[in-house]
């Protein structure tokens, strides 16, 4: 609070790092809008998947497949799905790194270890959103999925 024209130093450093708090601030908005966006995306792609390969999961069943290999296979082809997606955004976060030096501060954008904290992020929220259908394929009545088609 100012009084008479002064301010003490930790009103002027609050003044001075505004700008940069709410554009973090913001920044982190984004972000968790995105990974809430991809999980969901992730999510709706992997019930698809599960949908199209219906048939085939109930005839593996009806064979014997254990319900871990059902899981198992469905999340190996999510896990391809988000080793691409992660592969892409890394290559993408080093060619943009030159625009996001402007939005960062006290960290390079090319820091492993934030970039490696990112990609397992994003890794885990994806393994789960791809687990809640990989876990609903192994209730598939074999008998009703051969039925359908």
């Amino acid at each position: 609070m100012a009084i008479f024209g002064v301010q003490t130093l930790q009103d002027a450093l609050d003044a001075t790092l505004d700008r940069p708090r709410s554009d973090a601030h913001l920044l982190t908005l984004f972000a968790l809008a995105a990974m809430t966006l991809a999980a969901v995306g992730l999510y709706g792609l992997v019930t698809q998947m599960v949908n199209s390969r219906r048939r085939e999961m109930g005839v593996r069943i009806a064979l014997g497949a254990a319900p871990s290999q059902i899981v198992g296979s469905v999340v190996a082809s999510a896990g391809r799905l988000i080793a691409a997606g992660i592969t892409i955004g890394a290559g993408l976060t080093i060619a943009l790194q030159p625009a996001f030096r402007a939005l960062i501060f006290g960290v390079s954008p090319l820091d492993g270890l934030s970039l490696a904290y990112a990609a397992a992020l994003l890794a885990a929220v994806s393994t789960v959103a791809a687990l809640v259908p990989a876990r609903r394929a192994t209730a598939i009545d074999p008998m009703e999925s051969m039925r359908a088609e």
